[in-house]
């Protein structure tokens, strides 16, 4: 069975990443802990775009990626 991935990009305010950051984080873990089908959710800040987070996020199948995008 295929699995099911999201791959995103997402601009901060300016001024507000250090606010934001350890919320995404925080998202990140409670995802991994608590949401079976989640296999992997990374939280990549690029050193050339300050604004800017990148999501990698992967999941077991449909049904682990439905459940996640609906919680």
């Amino acid at each position: 069975m295929a699995k099911f991935a999201i791959v995103a990009t997402a601009e901060i305010a300016s001024g507000r990443m250090d606010e934001v950051l350890p919320l995404l984080l925080a998202h990140r873990e409670r995802c991994l802990q608590n949401e079976s089908g989640t296999l992997q959710f990374e939280v990549l800040k690029p050193l050339d775009e300050g604004g800017k987070v990148l999501f990698y996020e992967v999941y077991s199948d449909e049904a682990a990626f439905k459940a996640h995008w609906r919680a």
